[in-house]
């Protein structure tokens, strides 16, 4: 589909960065990764967060995904002490050599974590290695400027099926509300809803996307409906639980599931497709098409998608099914 653009003043920006900065101490002293490509919201942080707070911006060499040991040794040399990104590209530094993981990632104050679940092994391996850094996860929505919410993950329960989104940064609100805009009881599933100063003006020059999800409360207020549900746990804190629609999240990407299906239904002897995430045998989701029909040659098929996706859309496996 076509990209929105979205609209945001730089004061609901400032009202996110000022308040990272603020909760982080980030200063002087600090060198920021800025591992986000240009086109996705963590840079706006990356960029402007270390720049207004007086700390070094550092960049590794332009590549579609880091290559993990020179990311290492990068950040041993330029001292770097805050790490923002999707979880996948620290999992992709947490596989290689332990010693040279903790040598460079050592000056590792603060690591922040989002677009994406955080994956409760890579949780537990942070936690492990680095006692020292303060591990947080964060969530929301470009439409309300990068992020609405922070946990600081401290200890990973056996009992945890995800890392909660957790609570409102300053300046916003987070509402769990459910279909006629009531607010949700305590762990009853609802839409999570975004309030306060980092909410965008709307979609560019898209008036009627703008009013479906900038949404104007019947107490008045102005809220952003997120898509995600999600509940509030006894503790305040916001267990993220997926999606409303049929849109897949994987790696810090939006994926429709229709495209992939769509292509994969182009090969002759099937007759349906599903496309999914599921978990494999080391934790990590993955993106499975499950199909029904003759499914003569499964790398021929692939080799077809990866010439016609880009490589986070094409499936890692391709799983025979009777039926769907």
């Amino acid at each position: 589909g076509t990209p929105k653009g979205v609209a945001i003043t730089h004061a609901a920006v400032l009202n996110t960065l000022h308040d990272i900065n603020r909760r982080f101490a980030v200063g002087p002293g600090d060198r920021v990764l800025g591992l986000s490509a240009l086109s996705f919201d963590l840079s706006v942080y990356d960029i402007w967060g270390s720049l207004i707070a007086g700390a070094a911006l550092v960049l590794p060499p332009d590549a579609p995904v880091p290559d993990p040991a020179a990311l290492l040794r990068q950040c041993a040399r330029d001292g770097v002490t805050l790490w923002n990104s999707v979880p996948a590209f620290l999992d992709l530094a947490f596989a290689e050599d332990p010693a040279a993981l903790r040598a460079g990632l050592a000056g590792l104050r603060v690591i922040m974590l989002s677009g994406d679940w955080v994956p409760l092994p890579l949780a537990r391996a942070v936690l492990n290695t680095l006692p020292e850094a303060r591990l947080h996860a964060l969530g929301g929505a470009t439409e309300a400027s990068i992020w609405s919410n922070t946990f600081a993950v401290t200890d990973v329960p056996d009992d945890w099926r995800s890392v909660p989104y957790g609570h409102a940064l300053a300046g916003q609100q987070l509402h769990v509300l459910d279909g006629a805009g009531h607010p949700c009881p305590p762990l009853a599933t609802g839409e999570v809803h975004i309030e306060g100063h980092g909410l965008a003006q709307g979609y560019y020059r898209d008036p009627a996307r703008s009013a479906a999800s900038f949404r104007v409360h019947p107490s008045g207020r102005r809220l952003y409906a997120t898509g995600d549900l999600g509940r509030v746990r006894p503790d305040g804190a916001i267990e993220f639980l997926g999606r409303t629609d049929f849109q897949l999240k994987l790696r810090g990407f939006r994926i429709e599931a229709g495209e992939i299906e769509t292509h994969l239904l182009r090969a002759p002897g099937l007759s349906a497709a599903a496309v999914t995430i599921l978990r494999d045998g080391a934790g990590q989701d993955v993106l499975v098409a499950c199909c029904v029909g003759a499914l003569d040659d499964p790398e021929a098929l692939l080799d077809r998608l990866r010439g016609q996706l880009p490589d986070y859309m094409v499936p890692r496996h391709l799983l025979p099914i009777d039926e769907i």
